[in-house]
């Protein structure tokens, strides 16, 4: 397992055409965060910190892997509305996400993700820990 000395529980890795990110979560609630703001980090976002939207969201997969694609691809959806998410409260139980997140608006955005990928993808649970890959279409 990867070790994450800092405490944003993401980091690049290197991929031959598009954005790649190790993840590491204590939880997959932090799992889940840690990958939303790996991936807003990738696309390089600037947002205005004031005004702030409250968002209700639910999704229910297959499997981890999917609901995890699904989450972020419902991020993308709304940085594409020019809304990203300051806040994340996620419950994960089973394989139903649910949760609020405090939205605010994005003033500019250096990268575009086209969308997020099932390549290499795969969320492993051990030593107290969630870790995973994730490879972004850019």
């Amino acid at each position: 397992m990867e070790d994450f000395s800092d405490s944003c529980g993401f980091k690049e890795i290197a991929h031959t055409a598009d954005l790649s990110l190790l993840v590491s979560g204590s939880t997959l609630e932090e799992l889940f965060v840690h990958a939303a703001r790996g991936m807003y980090y990738e696309m390089g976002i600037t947002a205005n910190e004031n005004p702030e939207k409250a968002i209700s969201l639910a999704l229910q997969e297959q499997d981890q892997e999917s609901l995890l694609v699904s989450f972020l691809s419902e991020l993308l959806y709304l940085a594409e509305k020019r809304l990203i998410a300051r806040d994340f409260h996620l419950e994960i139980d089973g394989l139903r996400l649910t949760g609020s997140l405090f939205m605010i608006p994005v003033l500019k955005m250096q990268t575009e993700i086209k969308a997020v990928t099932y390549n290499n993808l795969r969320i492993r649970h051990y030593d107290r820990k969630y870790q995973t890959q994730l490879v972004f279409d850019i």
